[in-house]
């Protein structure tokens, strides 16, 4: 069968080739007629058959379509493509076809991570990448960050709010001589450029002229060490020598670099955001807990959405005990993004960071308004992300005849498609498209069809990058066969997305039709149509929003905490408006750092001087107090005596007191006050019999237990019902 499979592959290539055509337009029809019938014969195939006939039917079309892309582009061994900065990416048509890769081929690696190839609904990841983690992954597990003593006993986007600011934005810095290879100080001082050039934070070698300047004499460090880790203290110390330690060559990519300088500069890691729990999910039962304060989340400042791709993310297995993973992204399709740095030193919203915390460009005056993601850097200019320029980041970098603007108006559909559809694309082209839709609303993308041509290994030849996450952020790759596949605005970029087309490298392979995009604007607000007020609240329409009016003894946006009572002994939950201690002492604002210097004004500012529980006394809610003689107290809240509402009032489930016991796949669940089957560190718990909890949010799916089968650790529950929480779905294939 496979035999007579390749010689109709040579027959129909040979008569269709043999042809004489008028013109390129005949030709084009001719070659989508070849490539029709080679997927027909290709058919269902197994994959060992299926990668020779694919082998065969490269050699047989390569010399046809060599001859043509020297004959029309006089192009060379390596394909280019510019980016926003006018450089010249490199990557080997050898990449394509070549089945394993160099885990250290930087550039290769972090374009064939994103990419993936939809076949019959489902999504297949590229093969033949490193088993191994590469060497950026590698290094991120060995990074250390040890506060000094000062910071030890304060319990950092994600700027640590303990974290001094280096005077006048300049870090002084040394190169020690341990530092031998030359690569190192490449690296080094390629990053310090990233810093002088796109940022207000200067790193300038220390002498005694800048000691004179900035009013100081300390400085950063740089320093080779033979210990297996790469550190650095968080912010200014006031330490005269203020160590960044690096093993050499092992912490010595631009990546791990950025990453320790970025502590050095006051920032805290990623994963450790007080905001973290709505982008990621900590899986404790992988984690290393020797190693905890690594994923421990922080009070940080947060200006900036949470970056997937931000030097200061980990990867998703660091500090392993079983070798999967620590973490993972609540869009798992971004995982690819873990501590990139878009392979850079720093990455878009990295520079947006240290511009912001560092007030860069707090001395601009009249400066432009930046629209499509960009923001004012220190010289007063927009600063825009890949895929955009113009003053304003209005225009969109793209090939003169395609790509553009394009804006969605509510209630009605809006096409993209690729050029020639529905015929075959040309080769040598980079297409992209800035999407829209009015503020206030989601954009949603449907593809109503889409064929790019793949091979065997699931290498894309010409695909399409589908930026639906921040702006600033690299986007997930696809090609294939797909048909109905949405894909809708993240949380922190609703309404705009990136297309961006790319042809550009693989010339010597047939090509198929193309894309065809539906674009159309959804409506974000929560209207009373959903129901959103709780234990007989009545809502009222506001906009795009609403408002509850709550029965005297419930409070809360939807009506969801019972007033001045708690349902857990400790009161992880209470979310009431109790302002006083037990003795009687009015509470102080969680935002106020007076009578009393506390750690809680990122996670709390927003409580007012209500009593909370954030850090699981055994007790209950308690509050610093507005009397100086006297820095905290319990707060006195009595057990509810309502029924608990048996239904999910909160996406996370945080507040879910019914009496659901069994999970997802019918296990009972363990008593939270027994050790056995599963020992565990949930005694804040004990209290809820074997009930389904979801204690402060430990896990963003929602309620949970441990099992009383010894061969299943936990497992997540099916809670019946919601009441006023809106479902969403998404489209975008499975993951095999």
């Amino acid at each position: 069968m496979l035999v007579r499979t390749l010689l109709l592959i040579g027959i129909v290539q040979a008569v269709v080739f043999s042809v004489p055509v008028k013109n390129k337009k005949d030709k084009d029809a001719s070659l989508e007629k070849v490539r029709e019938i080679l997927d027909y014969l290709k058919g269902d195939k197994p994959d060992d058959e299926l990668a020779k006939i694919e082998s065969q039917e490269k050699r047989l079309f390569r010399k046809q379509f060599t001859k043509e892309n020297n004959k029309n582009n006089k192009r060379r061994r390596y394909e280019h493509a510019d980016d926003k900065n006018g450089e010249k990416l490199k990557i080997q048509r050898v990449m394509f076809d070549k089945e394993d890769v160099d885990p250290n081929d930087e550039k290769s690696m972090l374009l064939l991570e994103r990419m993936a190839v939809m076949k019959n609904g489902k999504v297949y990841k590229v093969k033949g990448l490193h088993p191994e983690l590469t060497a950026i992954a590698n290094a991120s597990r060995l990074d250390k960050h040890p506060s000094s003593s000062e910071q030890v006993n304060t319990k950092k986007r994600n700027f640590w709010i303990y974290a001094r600011k280096w005077p006048k934005a300049i870090i002084p810095y040394t190169i020690d001589k341990s530092i031998v290879q030359q690569n190192s100080y490449t690296n080094i001082n390629e990053v310090i450029g990233i810093f002088n050039t796109d940022t207000c934070l200067k790193w300038l070698p220390h002498t005694p002229e800048l000691a004179t300047q900035v009013g100081h004499n300390n400085y950063v460090k740089f320093s080779a060490t033979s210990s297996s880790l790469c550190s650095s203290r968080l912010g200014y110390t006031g330490r005269s020598a203020q160590p960044i330690r690096l093993n050499e060559p092992y912490c010595m990519y631009v990546q791990t670099i950025g990453h320790e300088m970025m502590h050095a500069a006051g920032f805290e890691h990623e994963q450790s955001r007080s905001d973290r729990d709505d982008y990621i999910r900590v899986i404790k039962e992988n984690f290393n807990f020797a190693a905890f304060s690594q994923l421990a989340k922080e009070n940080t400042t947060i200006h900036n959405p949470y970056d997937y791709e931000s030097v200061l993310q980990y990867f998703l297995t660091d500090f392993s005990s079983n070798g999967k993973k620590t973490m993972e992204f609540l869009d798992r399709d971004l995982e690819f993004l873990a501590g990139t740095g878009g392979g850079q030193g720093l990455d878009f919203y990295d520079i947006k960071d240290i511009i912001v915390d560092y007030q860069c460009a707090a001395h601009c005056k009249d400066p432009p308004e930046c629209i499509n993601g960009g923001f004012i850097n220190h010289d007063c200019v927009c600063y825009c992300p890949r895929g955009y320029t113009g003053k304003t980041c209005e225009t969109v970098i793209t090939d003169n005849d395609c790509g553009g603007m394009v804006d969605v108006p509510p209630g009605k559909d809006v096409f993209v498609m690729s050029p020639g559809y529905p015929a075959s694309y040309p080769f040598g082209k980079i297409c992209r498209w800035g999407v829209k839709a009015p503020d206030g609303w989601f954009i949603r993308m449907t593809v109503e069809d889409l064929h790019l041509q793949a091979n065997f290994y699931n290498r894309c030849y010409s695909w399409l990058e589908i930026q639906y996450n921040l702006p600033g952020q690299t986007g997930i790759i696809r090609c294939g066969d797909m048909n109905g596949n949405q894909w809708t605005g993240s949380k922190d970029s609703p309404n705009f997305m990136t297309l961006t087309f790319n042809s550009m490298y693989v010339g010597y392979v047939p090509r198929k039709r193309g894309f065809r995009l539906r674009f159309n604007a959804i409506e974000r607000n929560v209207s009373c149509r959903l129901n959103p007020c709780l234990n007989g609240g009545a809502c009222k329409e506001n906009g795009k929003s609403f408002t509850c009016t709550c029965p005297s003894a419930y409070t809360g946006t939807r009506c969801e905490h019972e007033v001045n009572c708690k349902r857990s002994l400790v009161g992880w939950e209470y979310a009431s408006t109790t302002a006083v201690t037990v003795s009687g002492l009015n509470c102080q604002r969680w935002k106020d750092l007076s009578p009393h210097n506390h750690r809680y004004t990122a996670l709390l500012g927003d409580q007012e001087n209500y009593c909370r529980n954030p850090d699981r006394e055994p007790n209950g809610p308690w509050c610093y107090t507005t009397d100086p003689a006297k820095r905290w107290e319990y707060c006195d809240i009595p057990k509810c005596v309502t029924p608990p509402n048996e239904c999910l009032t909160t996406a996370g489930g945080a507040t879910y007191f019914g009496h659901v016991n069994t999970t997802v796949s019918g296990r009972t669940c363990m008593r939270w006050d027994s050790q056995s089957p599963h020992g565990h560190s949930f005694g804040i718990v004990k209290d809820q019999g074997n009930y389904c909890r979801n204690p402060y949010k430990d896990e963003a799916k929602g309620p949970w237990c441990y099992t009383t089968d010894p061969n299943k650790r936990w497992e997540f529950c099916n809670i019946p019902c919601m009441v006023g929480i809106q479902k969403t779905s998404t489209s975008a294939g499975r993951l095999v």
